[in-house]
């Protein structure tokens, strides 16, 4: 291996203000903390955090210099702000667009921009991703203690069930991966992290998270059987062991349903899923040019049955979500996104286990996403954002380094 390539893991060094600001800013993106702990919400750490964050961005940061057209990731992430901008002076409801457009998505962008242009360094990747494991910690842990009698669990006010799995699926390739390479008091906190991020999951009986669970499980013992068959054996036999101890019978009844699907209300109702996704398609032939507006799924669904009535429904799906609140435009630009990005990752090549042991985290998180996307409303969820600023720092920082990986 490249010796400077070799460095680029082994160097230890000082935590540049962006990063710490970066931290705290992705604790309440992420970690919610200002719902988890009273009185904070009222203090506005976003807006404070977010602040800091572009203040030691354009004053104090080194810069990796990342360019659009190496990363046409980048391209299409912009694409979709830009389509999301046009959207408000036309949508269903434009104040409503207006606030998920600047106060919500801007951030995701400024989030994924100064990740991918301040990273410079693999230690300081691993801190970040270190960091974003401890905020679904702290989310799982105030989930599970405050679950009390209620039979589906959430945390705070921004994660329902169904969320939070998500979430926590997305979460659980990092925690996995870094289980199988570190050692010491930092293996058996990551191996606590896995059983709260199981156990969290079950206690939320989201049908999608069990299938987020099954496809990001069986890609993590795949990735990692052929060099670790007892430890892939062991975590696959433990993980297990946590379903069967944890899990009631009615969470079985309910994940039945998935394959028995005759009976569920996604099927047989006007207000489940599949009828949801039909009104969301014709929404978007409707408006094939601007949409309805972002963040105007719900109103727009609502609105196509306002003479019979009935709820007002999310897309329950990523894909519908975007084309129909942006237009076919912005759901090219989605699946674009996606694409470039999958083919990136998996273009990535490591010789030095620790790298690829990133890149496997990455990749596997992003097969939860698109798995869980494909059932919830998250196109501008904020973890793909990260995804994507970790993805294009690490390509940028390996380049640097002199180690060819593509």
């Amino acid at each position: 291996m490249n010796p400077k390539a070799t460095s680029i893991v082994r160097s230890k060094e000082r935590t540049p203000l962006v990063l710490w600001a970066v931290v705290l800013f992705m604790f309440v993106s992420i970690g919610r903390i200002q719902e988890l702990i009273p009185g904070l919400e009222g203090l506005y750490p976003g807006k404070v955090f977010g602040i800091l964050m572009l203040g030691a961005y354009f004053f104090t940061s080194k810069k990796n210099r990342v360019s659009f057209k190496e990363f046409p990731e980048l391209i299409w992430v912009l694409g979709i702000f830009l389509l999301s901008l046009l959207s408000i002076p036309l949508s269903v409801w434009p104040t409503k667009s207006a606030e998920s457009a600047i106060s919500y998505f801007l951030n995701n962008c400024l989030l994924l921009y100064i990740i991918a242009n301040t990273l410079t360094s693999y230690h300081q990747i691993r801190k970040l991703v270190f960091a974003f494991l401890v905020a679904t910690a702290l989310l799982s842990a105030s989930a599970l203690a405050s679950q009390g009698d209620a039979l589906r669990i959430s945390a705070g006010g921004t994660y329902d069930p169904n969320d939070l799995a998500f979430l926590l699926v997305c979460a659980l390739p990092f925690a996995a991966f870094g289980f199988f390479e570190e050692k010491g008091i930092k293996k058996i906190l990551l191996l606590l992290d896995i059983g709260l991020i199981i156990a969290t999951v079950i206690f939320t009986r989201s049908r999608g998270g069990f299938l987020g669970l099954i496809f990001v499980g069986a890609f993590i013992i795949l990735k990692t059987f052929r060099k670790r068959k007892l430890i892939a054996g062991l975590l696959l036999v433990g993980s297990i062991g946590v379903f069967v101890l944890l899990s009631p019978s009615q969470y079985w009844e309910r994940m039945s349903t998935i394959v028995e699907p005759e009976d569920d209300y996604n099927v047989t109702s006007s207000a489940g899923r599949i009828e949801v996704w039909k009104r969301g398609l014709r929404i978007m032939m409707e408006n094939p040019l601007t949409g309805v507006g972002i963040g105007n799924f719900a109103a727009a669904e609502g609105l196509s049955h306002k003479d019979i009535g009935g709820k007002w429904s999310t897309a329950h799906n990523s894909f519908i979500q975007v084309g129909a609140e942006l237009g076919i435009g912005g759901g090219i630009l989605f699946c674009l996104l996606l694409y470039y990005l999958f083919r990136r990752v998996r273009r990535f090549s490591f010789k030095n286990q620790e790298l690829l042991t990133l890149k496997n985290s990455i990749e596997v998180s992003l097969v939860g996403y698109m798995v869980g996307g494909f059932f919830l409303s998250q196109a501008y969820n904020v973890v793909l954002y990260l995804i994507v600023g970790l993805t294009v720092a690490l390509s940028c920082v390996v380049k640097r380094s002199g180690l060819n990986h593509v």
